[in-house]
């Protein structure tokens, strides 16, 4: 038999885990928050959401599971019209894996004058694991399509135990420009090597 593999978001100061199947980026530390905590157009330059930390769950019967790589569909900033400078970001490192070490959790956070969440990269408040221009990169998620995936967790683990991979952190920014209003849903996609 196959692993199971399902998606969780981490909340909270201790990043307590939620099985999801989709988020909405918001001004709040949930991936479910309805109409409340909605993302608000800047009178000026950009804005960003609270930043998103997910990670995969994996258990079942198999030998190994390796490289999980993250991808998005290459056009989400153009699909949302996110504006001038505006894309979903993702936090990445210079080298090696990507996703972020459950002992390197971070709470997401924002201020409400100017109304937005603090960049993932921001040197004062920002994800401590992915503010380090020396080691880090926040890059935009549309620079990984199926072609070109992301490596968030070489692993490998296994056989047979449960456990989850190492989480990515995800953050919309948006321009000044950007018209409000709901947007479509975009896919994003993990793929793994499993034997």
């Amino acid at each position: 038999m196959p692993s199971t593999v399902i998606i969780e978001c981490l909340t909270g100061a201790g990043g307590t885990p939620q099985t999801i199947t989709n988020h909405r980026f918001n001004l709040g530390d949930t991936p479910t928050p309805g109409l409340t905590n909605p993302l608000r157009v800047p009178t000026s330059g950009t804005a960003d959401s609270w930043w998103a930390s997910h990670r995969a769950k994996y258990s079942g019967s198999y030998t190994e599971l390796s490289d999980f790589k993250l991808s998005s569909s290459g056009s989400i900033a153009s699909a949302w019209a996110l504006g001038t400078g505006g894309m979903v970001r993702i936090g990445t490192k210079l080298t090696g894996d990507s996703g972020c070490p459950d002992g390197s959790y971070q709470q997401a956070g924002g201020t409400t004058s100017p109304l937005t969440g603090y960049a993932l990269d921001d040197v004062a408040n920002g994800h401590a694991y992915y503010n380090n221009p020396v080691t880090d990169l926040v890059d935009n998620f549309d620079n990984y399509p199926a072609a070109t995936p992301l490596l968030i967790d070489s692993g490998p683990y296994g056989p047979n135990v449960t456990g989850n991979t190492k989480h990515w952190c995800l953050q919309c920014r948006y321009g000044s420009d950007t018209a409000p209003g709901d947007r479509a849903t975009q896919t994003v996609t993990l793929t793994w090597a499993e034997i």
